[in-house]
């Protein structure tokens, strides 16, 4: 796991929280999230006020960075030396950077908009929350533009087969002949722009995703519910760095996001039919299951740890999935125990990526700085093209008062040049469980089994029910959804119908315990996890050679099912840039023993899952309307 220079690799640090955030009920246009976050903690509104301000101020920042700085030294030259550069046009890719940027300024707005309106609050207030923002706020917000180039591009295809295609492989080669899928219960912890999460759901697995920061709900919540088409939004990624590019069409290469529809993929109906020798834990057969996978596809919000290392979570999935993740912690035991916590027994855990220690050198006996504290790097760590312009980007700067504070600086512009608006749009029209439907010059448009890794409860009773049409659920891990006894919704124009416990069957037996199991939990009152909440938070950091890793794993009651290093990554293979940088990632498949070390046993949490009510048995006669999909028996279509 070495490499000449790791430090593309990198996370968002940015706070989060932890708070019930659900899609309940039809919505209309005055519609908005409530309950996703807590109005009355000062730090909390802050955080949040800071992340849509900085979308505001994209716009004036980027421009000021990236194009005004550079016109200012370029007028500072000898006037020969002007000369010189305007003989080979300078001067004028300046004004094509800026014309890139406004084009990502325009997708900016559109995250505010989106985000703001799914937290109920009035975008026009950003301009009054300047004060709260700081040069890393605002760097967040450039590099989760450009992670949508390895998330949510073509560009982005051949790194997230790289990346996500190891982990979305073990998890169909441990779980791949479980019928219905939904039965499996995956978990994905940092789950950024939810492309993973959304890979998995659209296998037809029940998915659920968790992030911690503002900035990337924000980014996932609209990619995943207010586009209206694939390829609706035309960005400039590269156009940020002015490093390692061999030509000006490379530094300004447009991208076009979303790559799929995420709506419409979710909205396909999948069908499942079961044999006498199915391996899975349904009752009966042949029977043939029916379903979305929307209706089984949800992201949670607030930190991993304080939302999963609980009671209600305890046991509740059969598979954990950590991409690029584990390096992000600070205390790596704290995950180990909220991994094995929320996996059954024989449930899965599959990693894949490198030991890049987000926060090494962090002195626990320092009090943590949460206006510039953004780890070790500041932008998002990734695969071979998310910085391919340069591993050190430039980061947004404000003005300072020697430039006349955070006034409009020159520079030309060529209009907005997305080729869309922030809106609804046209929603397609969907009938709850019936038939699956179907450049900057110039401004641009804008096969292991697991061993005993089997299934256990699909779909949370309370994680998303009604007709919503919306592609996932946003609530507090790890289920419950209901804030006040309401439902919510935030607006959206994917065109989808999502519910939590939208299963195309009504059978009884081993998984129907564990699903009643899992919805006991999602029908709790809203919860909420600050990490500010409680014993006060540990700022300290813990780095382990990948030996100590493997070590703590089996410490932690985890056997190694497989193991591999990965094919080097970076950007090594981007004949794009002339940027040259390399890392190794691990894979590995772990399954939870029964047990632990003792020492561990002494160190952990300890829930008493005998507490737990009689499971409830699913109703055979619920209604088409009520279990959310169509149960097909014997090729007769059963309403």
């Amino acid at each position: 796991m070495s490499g000449a220079d790791t430090s593309g690799h990198n996370h968002d640090h940015g706070h989060g929280h932890g708070h019930s955030h659900s899609h309940g009920h039809d919505h209309g246009a005055n519609d908005h999230e409530e309950g996703i976050f807590d109005p009355t903690c000062n730090e909390e509104r802050d955080v949040l006020r800071a992340t849509l301000a900085s979308y505001f101020l994209f716009r004036r920042a980027a421009h000021y960075t990236y194009t005004h700085r550079r016109r200012r030294n370029f007028y500072s030259l000898p006037i020969g030396q002007q000369n010189v550069l305007r003989a080979i046009g300078w001067p004028s890719h300046l004004t094509q950077v800026d014309s890139a940027i406004e084009a990502n300024a325009h997708f900016a707005d559109c995250l505010l908009r989106s985000g703001a309106h799914s937290f109920g609050v009035d975008y026009k207030e950003a301009e009054n929350w300047e004060d709260l923002v700081t040069n890393g706020d605002l760097d967040k917000a450039r590099s989760t533009i450009k992670q949508f180039v390895r998330d949510w591009s073509k560009e982005g295809i051949a790194e997230r087969e790289t990346t996500y295609g190891p982990i979305l492989d073990a998890i169909d080669n441990l779980f791949g002949m479980v019928v219905p899928r939904c039965d499996v219960r995956v978990l994905v912890p940092g789950a950024g722009l939810g492309r993973l999460a959304f890979d998995i759901a659209r296998k037809g697995y029940s998915a659920e995703g968790n992030e911690f920061s503002y900035h990337q709900l924000i980014a996932s919540n609209f990619i995943l519910n207010h586009t209206t088409v694939a390829e609706e939004f035309t960005l400039y990624p590269f156009c940020h760095g002015f490093s390692h590019h061999r030509s000006l069409d490379l530094h300004l290469r447009e991208i076009l996001v979303p790559d799929v529809h995420p709506g419409t993929e979710l909205n396909q109906y999948l069908e499942f039919r079961t044999q006498p020798d199915t391996y899975g834990h349904r009752a009966g057969g042949p029977q043939t299951y029916r379903y979305k996978p929307s209706q089984f596809f949800s992201m949670s919000a607030g930190e991993f740890v304080s939302s999963y290392n609980t009671e209600e979570a305890h046991e509740s999935f059969d598979c954990v999935a950590t991409c690029f993740f584990i390096d992000t912690a600070r205390n790596l035991l704290d995950y180990l125990d909220t991994i094995r916590n929320v996996l059954r027994e024989g449930g899965a855990w599959i990693n894949h990526g490198p030991l890049l220690w987000h926060f090494e050198g962090s002195d626990a006996t320092e009090e943590k700085n949460s206006t510039t504290d953004r780890g070790k790097y500041g932008d998002l760590r990734g695969f071979d093209q998310i910085q391919a312009d340069s591993e050190d980007a430039e980061v947004l700067h404000f003005p300072t008062s020697s430039d006349g504070g955070f006034g409009n600086p020159s520079f030309a512009t060529r209009g907005n040049s997305s080729r869309t608006r922030v809106g609804s749009g046209d929603v397609p029209s969907v009938v709850e469980n019936g038939p699956a439907t179907e450049s900057p010059a110039d401004g641009g448009n804008a096969n292991s089994t697991g061993g005993g890794a089997s299934a256990s409860a699909a779909g949370e009773a309370g994680s998303s029910t009604g007709n919503v049409e919306s592609p996932q659920t946003y609530h507090s891990a790890p289920g419950s959804v209901k804030a006040g006894g309401a439902d919510q919704s935030p607006p959206t124009s994917a065109g989808n119908h999502v519910r939590g416990d939208a299963e195309t069957l009504a059978d009884s037996g081993p998984s129907s315990n564990r699903r009643s199991r899992a919805s006991s939990t999602s029908r709790q009152g809203q919860r909420s996890q600050h990490s500010h909440d409680g014993e006060k938070e540990w700022n300290g950091s813990l780095e382990f050679t990948l030996e100590d890793v493997f070590r703590l794993i089996d410490l932690y009651g985890f056997e190694i099912l497989e193991r591999r290093a990965t094919e080097p990554s970076g950007y090594i293979n981007d004949v794009k840039s002339m940027g040259r940088y390399i890392y190794e990632s691990e894979f590995w498949v772990a399954v939870k023993k029964r047990k632990a070390s003792d020492v561990v046993e002494q160190s952990i949490k300890k829930f008493d899952t005998k507490k737990d009510a009689e499971p409830e048995v699913c109703n055979d006669t619920v209604s088409e309307a009520e279990s959310g999909g169509v149960r097909i028996g014997d090729n007769v279509l059963e309403t």
